[in-house]
C-alpha cells in the first residue's frame, strides 16, 4: 500500500528574489505583491499598483541527495530538480488606508527519483508533489505607522508516486495519483514602524488539514481507490528590519516556528479493497521546527543593490520515524547572495541559495548511512510598480 510521501513544508521561499538573497527574511520589509505570502500587512508599502512575477528553480545536476537504499552504508543518489516555482501577484491601493492583493504560488513543488535501485530489481522510485495556493488579501492602515493584513488561502495538493511492486517473481510499477483541495486556510499579519528607520513584522499562517484521494494502479491488478490525510502546521514568523546610512544599508533579522507536533503526529491512509477499507496508520511524531534568518542589503548606487544572508532551521523529522523521502533529522544551513536593479517603474532582483542538510544516521525503520545532500537554486523576480 503506497502511502503519500511527506516533507517539511516550509522550504526556504524565494517568491521575492530580494528575500532569497537576504537570508529568507522578509517579514518586515517586503514592498511588493509578494507580501501576500510573507506578511499581508506589508501590502501597505505599495504606493498605487504592484505586479510581481518571480520564478525559482534548482540547477540540474547540483541539487541532489543520497540515502543507503540498497542496504546499510550504501549510497543511492537522488537527482532532485525543483519544478520551476512561479509566483504571480497583484497589489492595488484602493484608498489611503486600504490595499487589496491577489496572488497564486506553489507552496511546494519538487520532484525526486532514486534510479536503478538494486534491491528493487534495478527499478526506479519517483515522487512528484505540488502544493499550490491562491490567496486574496487585504491590508488596512490602522495608524500611519501601524497596518494589519489578512489573506484567505485556497490550497490544492497533487502527488504522483511511481514505485516497484513485486508480483510473483517480477517487479511491476505501481502508480499512485492523489489530489485534494482545502478552503479553510488563512494568513494574518501586522507591521509596526516605531520610527522611520525601524520596521517590525509578525505573521501567522493557520494549520490546515487536507484530504487527498485518487487511485492506485498496479499492472495485472484491479485499480483501487486510496485516500490520505495531509496536514500543514501553524506557522509564526517575526522579523525586524533596520535601515541606516541614509537608507543605503538595510539589515533584517527573522525568526519562525512551525508547530508540526499538532499536524504530523501520524499518517493515515485508507485503501478501498474488495474486502472493505484497509486503513494504514503510520506514526510520525514530528517535532516543532524553528528557523532563523539574517540578511543585509547595501545600495552601491541609487539603482543597484547587493545582498547577502544566512539562514538555518531545524528539521521536524525525528530520527526514529525518518525515511528515504523525508528530510534528514539534521539541521539545514543555507547561504544567500543576490543583487537588485531599481528603475523608474521596474524592480529586477536575482537571488542564489545554497543549502546543506546531511548526516550519518542509524534509523530504526531504514538503513544506516549518509542521508541528505546539498541544494543550489536561483530565483529571479520582476516587479512593475507605480
Amino acid at each position: 500500500m503506497a502511502a503519500p510521501a511527506r516533507a517539511n513544508i516550509d522550504p526556504v521561499a524565494a517568491y521575492d528574489a530580494r528575500v532569497g538573497g537576504m537570508g529568507d527574511t522578509g517579514a518586515a520589509y517586503v514592498r511588493n505583491a509578494t507580501a501576500i505570502f510573507y506578511n499581508p500587512a506589508l501590502l501597505q508599502s505599495i504606493d498605487s499598483l504592484s505586479v510581481t512575477f518571480s520564478v525559482a528553480a534548482a540547477l540540474p545536476g547540483v541539487t541532489h541527495g543520497s540515502v543507503p537504499l540498497d542496504g546499510p552504508d550504501t549510497e543511492v543518489d537522488s537527482d532532485i530538480t525543483l519544478v520551476p516555482s512561479p509566483f504571480l501577484g497583484l497589489g492595488y491601493r484602493l484608498s489611503k488606508r486600504i490595499v487589496l492583493g491577489l496572488a497564486a504560488y506553489p507552496l511546494e513543488a519538487y520532484g525526486g527519483a532514486f534510479k536503478d535501485v538494486q534491491t528493487l530489481g534495478g527499478n526506479d522510485i519517483t515522487s512528484v508533489i505540488a502544493t499550490v495556493e491562491s490567496s486574496p488579501a487585504v491590508a488596512v492602515a490602522v495608524l500611519d505607522n501601524l497596518s494589519l493584513g489578512f489573506g484567505y488561502r485556497i490550497t490544492y495538493i497533487q502527488q504522483i508516486v511511481r514505485s516497484p511492486t513485486l508480483i510473483g517473481d517480477e517487479f511491476v510499477t505501481t502508480e499512485t495519483d492523489l489530489s485534494g483541495i482545502n478552503f479553510a486556510g488563512f494568513h494574518v499579519g501586522v507591521n509596526y514602524r516605531p520610527v522611520k528607520s525601524v520596521s517590525l513584522g509578525l505573521s501567522y499562517r493557520s494549520k490546515i488539514e487536507t484530504t487527498i484521494d485518487g487511485t492506485v494502479d498496479t499492472p495485472g491488478l484491479p485499480k483501487q481507490d486510496l485516500s490520505a490525510e495531509v496536514g500543514s502546521p501553524h506557522r509564526f514568523k517575526a522579523g525586524v528590519a533596520y535601515s541606516l546610512l541614509g537608507d543605503r544599508l538595510l539589515i533584517a533579522l527573522d525568526m519562525k516556528m512551525m508547530l508540526y507536533e499538532g499536524s504530523h503526529e501520524e499518517s493515515v491512509a485508507t485503501l478501498e479493497t474488495p474486502a472493505g477499507p484497509l486503513k494504514q496508520v503510520q506514526p510520525l511524531h514530528w517535532n516543532n521546527a524553528v528557523g532563523l534568518g539574517i540578511g543585509a542589503e547595501y545600495a552601491v548606487s541609487p539603482r543597484v543593490a547587493v545582498r547577502a544572508g544566512y539562514s538555518a532551521s531545524s528539521s521536524a523529522t525525528p530520527t526514529e520515524t525518518a525515511g528515504y523521502f523525508t528530510p534528514s533529522p539534521g539541521a539545514l544551513h543555507v547561504a544567500h547572495v543576490g543583487a537588485g536593479l531599481r528603475l523608474d517603474h521596474w524592480d529586477f532582483d536575482l537571488g542564489m541559495i545554497y543549502g546543506v542538510r546531511k548526516g550519518y544516521l542509524v534509523l530504526p525503520r531504514s538503513n544506516r548511512g549518509e542521508y541528505g545532500g546539498p541544494a543550489l537554486s536561483l530565483a529571479l523576480s520582476g516587479t512593475y510598480h507605480k
